[in-house]
């Protein structure tokens, strides 16, 4: 009986040999592209047997194919070449890892106007252009898969997409950008300051050397955007998406969240409210057993709310070339198990414009302030009138003297009930007038209610 399956096997094997190979042509060779060339090379042999093709690199699109040749210890075919890869006949399926916005988008309308399916984990890319590049693929009868330009490990895409299709998606609450989950996560376990905590991550390789990006809350903008329009089926651009970054959190705030029982996490928020959206990243204090503050270094997680589903949370590594090099294998093979089947038909979602976007303002939450004060005698009376008259009720008081040579200064952390954004911004700009207030050090909103299940 061995000898017959021996014999199968070898010669389904040497059938494979025969058998066209999916051509797979590459753009960028960067991080996350050599992590892809490592992938297809050294999973091969699974990669035909998940396909029932063998796949094959028919080129690599690099700025300077000689200094990559020389430094390369294999021979691979490195290209200047966009347009000639692009559109070569060997070449069925391009894995765009470029990064940005340009020139990506302008070579993956090129391949989709080829009749080339794309795999592409750039998230700038598909938050500004995704609409319009699945509907443009749909018309020329090709797939485009994205799953690793959100949640780098996290099938998220898949899942909305599939497994919880069926669902009307009402919210997303989620943790999606992996370098600062890592500066937030260190500042609150060591005490370490965000300059601190940001050269680790840098020393690491969990953050780029310009983090700004992923600091300034843009990488998780993009993401959000691409989350809540498929989530939504409705087109959230990025610029629907309000950001604040996380550069003015200091240490002292993680020892004050967790004396009023939160932590701090970058969270990205987007919920449906009747006709709208409301898309948002931003710091924010959420309570100690709330799910996503057990979400710690560079890892990613992401909760859904939906009709049937009610509550769900996908966890996992959310930065490296690991994480995001298996979500474009993924896309990579389910093409590929799709090009032989009869009459292809693509099946890229089809993103309306159903809802519209809502600002802010409007926005009603609890909030945490820390001030550093003149110690003296009124001023607690001062603060309380200014957010009085904004209709900004306190909820707790924390006060401390500080040590200030220079003169006699307290730090005074506020944490209000429920109010509208429009009224604590317009508070905030009151108080920073007031000759008694020396500086407005921190304010991050406070989720603490109405989603998931803890």
């Amino acid at each position: 009986m061995m000898m017959i399956l021996s014999g199968f096997l070898a010669k389904l094997k040497g059938n494979m040999n025969k058998v066209k190979p999916i051509g797979i042509g590459l753009l960028g060779a960067g991080t996350i592209g050599a992590g892809v060339i490592n992938a297809l090379e050294g999973k091969s042999d699974l990669l035909t047997e998940r396909i029932g093709r063998p796949v094959k690199l028919m080129g690599i699109l690099v700025r300077n194919a000689s200094n990559h040749h020389a430094s390369s210890n294999i021979d691979l075919p490195f290209t200047e070449n966009a347009e000639a890869l692009i559109t070569s006949d060997d070449v069925d399926i391009i894995i765009e890892v470029l990064g940005g916005e340009h020139p990506a988008i302008e070579l993956i309308n090129l391949a989709i106007k080829s009749n080339k399916h794309v795999v592409t984990a750039n998230k700038e890319v598909m938050a500004k252009h995704g609409m319009a590049l699945l509907h443009n693929a749909n018309k020329e009868g090709v797939l485009i898969g994205y799953e690793g330009s959100v949640g780098g490990g996290i099938p998220i895409i898949s899942a909305l997409t599939h497994q919880l299709a069926t669902n009307e998606i009402s919210a997303v609450q989620a943790i999606i950008n992996g370098t600062t989950n890592y500066i937030l996560s260190n500042m609150s376990a060591g005490g370490a300051s965000f300059n601190a905590a940001l050269n680790e991550a840098q020393m690491k390789g969990f953050a780029e050397a310009d983090s700004s990006y992923d600091v300034n809350g843009d990488d998780a903008a993009y993401k959000l955007a691409i989350l809540s329009s498929v989530a939504f089926r409705s087109a959230i651009h990025d610029v629907d998406v309000f950001r604040e970054g996380i550069e003015s959190i200091g240490p002292e705030d993680f020892i004050y969240a967790k004396e009023l029982g939160y932590c701090i996490k970058l969270l990205a928020i987007s919920k449906l409210e009747g006709q709208f959206v409301r898309a948002r990243v931003h710091p924010s204090l959420i309570p100690m057993d709330h799910p996503l503050a057990q979400v710690n270094g560079v890892d990613n997680a992401i909760e859904l709310e939906g009709d049937l589903v009610e509550w769900s949370m996908l966890q996992g590594p959310g930065a490296g070339s690991g994480p995001t090099t298996s979500a474009i294998l993924g896309d990579v093979i389910n093409i590929g198990q799709k090009l032989d089947s009869a009459g292809l038909k693509p099946n890229n979602i089809e993103i309306a414009s159903k809802y519209k976007s809502l600002p802010l303002d409007d926005l009603e939450t609890k909030y945490y302030l820390r001030l550093h004060v003149k110690d003296l005698p009124g001023v607690m009376a001062k603060i309380s009138r200014v957010l009085g008259d904004m209709n900004v009720s306190l909820a707790t008081v924390i006060q401390k003297e500080i040590d200030d040579e220079a003169e006699s200064t307290a730090e005074i952390v506020i944490t209000t009930h429920k109010s509208l954004e429009k009224s604590m911004q317009n508070a905030i700009k009151q108080l920073k007038s007031l000759d008694v207030i020396n500086a407005i050090c921190s304010f991050i909103r406070i989720e603490d209610s109405g989603f998931s299940k803890s």
